[in-house]
């Protein structure tokens, strides 16, 4: 009963704090995270399929690039 409890209360403050939390329109946006959304988007393109540990490692090598 007491495992229940604490884990309902880690949850509630869980989705509070994501609730809270918004992502910032694009102008707001750091280079970074437009340049990670690019290689995304083009590793999406490339068809990974279940081979996501080669997407993963797409993306990084992407980032690295530029």
């Amino acid at each position: 009963m007491m495992f229940k409890t604490i884990a309902l209360a880690a949850a509630l403050a869980i989705g509070a704090g994501a609730a809270t939390a918004q992502t910032p329109p694009k102008q707001e946006r750091s280079a970074t995270d437009i340049k990670k959304a690019e290689c995304k988007k083009e590793a999406k393109a490339k068809k990974f399929g279940i081979h996501f540990i080669q997407r993963k490692r797409f993306i990084e090598e992407c980032m690295k690039r530029t």
